[in-house]
């Protein structure tokens, strides 16, 4: 999502109505935009800043949720290539989509992670 996203999810926040409305635009906000999107706005104001601490740790605690189902994913795709290593006929080409989604998951983690320490240092 880009900055002319944002600043159309910005107006919906600012636009709302009660606290719901504030909460569920700003939960979408933190979703979806890096911090240093939105932080001046959050945080310059006191009331959707209150609000921003208590949605940041849920969306932690989803963000870490999602990385945890990843690594019994990653678990998983290190086994089946162990038993194609280990195999008298190795499938190439299952070895070689194996190798690509272990990469792929060792990449979202990261990804992740990079998310996670944003969200906790920066917001």
């Amino acid at each position: 999502m880009g900055k002319r996203d944002y600043k159309i999810d910005l107006s919906e926040l600012l636009s709302a109505k009660n606290e719901e409305e504030v909460s569920n635009k700003l939960l979408k906000i933190i979703k979806s935009y890096g911090v240093d999107i939105y932080k001046n706005d959050i945080i310059s104001n006191p009331y959707f800043k209150s609000l921003a601490s208590e949605i940041k740790e849920i969306v932690i605690s989803e963000l870490k949720e999602i990385k945890s189902h990843l690594k019994v994913e990653l678990d998983g795709v290190e086994e089946e290539l162990k038993k194609i290593k280990s195999s008298d006929s190795p499938d190439k080409e299952t070895n070689k989509q194996l190798k690509s989604l272990k990469s792929d998951c060792l990449l979202l983690i990261s990804e992740l992670d990079d998310r996670i320490d944003d969200l906790k240092y920066n917001l």
